[in-house]
C-alpha cells in the first residue's frame, strides 16, 4: 500500500509523511486534543427537569443527552436546591429590582446638582 518513493527523495521523510497519511481516522483522533461539550443553560435544565420527573435512570438520561451520569444528579441536585428561590424572586426581586433601578437615578441625579452647584460657585467668585 505504501507507494515507492521517487528517485531523489529523503528517504525518511518520504516514509514519515507515507506513514501519516495512512493511519487510520480512528487511531489519529487519538493523537489530537478533545474539545470539552459546551451545554447551554437551557439543555441543562431540560435535562435536570427529566432527572425529577423519575420516568427513566440516571442512566439512561446520561446516554440520551449524551453526558456523564454525574452531570445529571449534579444538576438534579442544583435545580431542587434553586427551586424556591426562583419563586421568591418573583415577587420580591421585581420590586427590589425596580427601586434599586429608582435609587440609581436619583444617586446619579444628586451627583450632576452637586458638580452644578460647585461651577456656580467657581464662576460666582471670578465675579467677586
Amino acid at each position: 500500500p505504501i507507494p515507492a518513493p521517487p528517485a531523489k527523495v529523503d528517504l525518511k521523510a518520504f516514509f514519515l509523511v507515507a506513514s501519516w497519511s495512512y493511519i487510520a481516522p480512528e487511531s489519529k483522533e487519538r493523537f489530537m486534543a478533545k474539545r470539552r461539550k459546551i451545554i447551554s443553560a437551557k439543555e441543562k435544565a431540560k435535562v435536570a427537569l427529566a432527572a425529577v420527573k423519575d420516568q427513566k435512570t440516571a442512566r439512561e438520561l446520561s446516554t440520551q443527552f449524551k453526558i456523564h451520569v454525574t452531570q445529571v444528579g449534579a444538576w438534579k441536585k442544583k435545580l431542587i436546591e434553586a427551586a424556591p428561590e426562583i419563586f421568591e424572586r418573583d415577587y420580591k426581586g421585581s420590586r427590589e429590582q425596580e427601586f434599586q433601578q429608582r435609587e440609581s437615578a436619583l444617586f446619579e441625579e444628586i451627583g450632576r446638582l452637586k458638580m452644578e452647584l460647585e461651577w456656580v460657585k467657581k464662576k460666582a467668585a471670578a465675579f467677586d
